[in-house]
């Protein structure tokens, strides 16, 4: 049975046409049968666009091929450690300073391990020089710039601004003997218009206080009453 012979007339006119373009032609003798498919323009940009197609899907196969599965918890294990910046260790001080001075051997500077206390203080400064009772607590823990004064009146400043506070405080609320009338005398704790007029008179006859403990040359004025104001009067 003929094949062609039983094709629609539009069907066998096509496949004339595509067997005629892949039919082998013979392009020269010295290059002994080689041969070329005669294509025309459709065909020829079908094959282009296939082979275009393919490279692309290999592109796409062997990049993906690269990459690799990581799990989710990596992945922000690493955000994090590249996101965060270690802070660098703050090194915590391991010593302190102090200043003690008054009646000790060796008055100055020292360095003392952190957590120090006041009676370790006085045993770095050669320990006391006059026998006396002090009225510190030795067992104080001391901070750095504290400044300690041993002697009749033994006190302990806890630090630099605390000292400039109190001195600030003492100028603006202390009553100064040299300056003072009588009225602003008055409100001394145990002092009236007598005694107020005594202080003022003292002044003007000595040409005023050297010090807060010209108090005690007036007479009337004992320790005891001098331990009460003597906090609240400056010169």
């Amino acid at each position: 049975m003929n094949f062609e012979n039983t094709l629609p007339k539009e069907v066998e006119k096509r496949w004339n046409q595509l067997r005629e373009q892949f039919e082998p032609l013979e392009v020269s003798e010295k290059n002994k049968l080689v041969y070329l498919w005669k294509l025309d323009t459709k065909a020829t940009i079908s094959l282009l666009v296939i082979l275009l197609s393919a490279i692309i899907l290999a592109g796409i196969w062997w990049s993906a091929a690269r990459w690799k599965e990581v799990p989710l918890t990596q992945i922000n294990e690493i955000a994090v450690s590249e996101a965060v910046v270690k802070p660098q260790e703050i090194s915590k001080p391991t010593e302190i300073y102090i200043h003690i001075y008054g009646e000790v051997v060796n008055p100055g500077v020292y360095a003392l391990p952190l957590g120090a206390r006041t009676f370790q203080a006085i045993e770095a400064a050669g320990g006391q020089n006059v026998e006396r009772t002090l009225t510190l607590n030795l067992a104080q823990i001391l901070n750095d710039g504290d400044q300690i004064f041993i002697g009749k009146e033994s006190n302990l400043k806890t630090s630099t601004s605390a000292i400039r506070s109190s001195q600030t405080k003492e100028a603006t609320s202390c009553i100064n003997l040299n300056n003072a009338n009588l009225s602003t005398l008055e409100t001394l704790p145990g002092i009236g218009p007598v005694m107020g007029q005594k202080i003022i008179d003292w002044r003007e006859a000595n040409g005023g206080y050297k010090s807060i403990a010209d108090l005690k040359k007036i007479k009337g004025i004992g320790d005891a009453k001098f331990s009460e104001i003597e906090q609240r009067v400056c010169i």
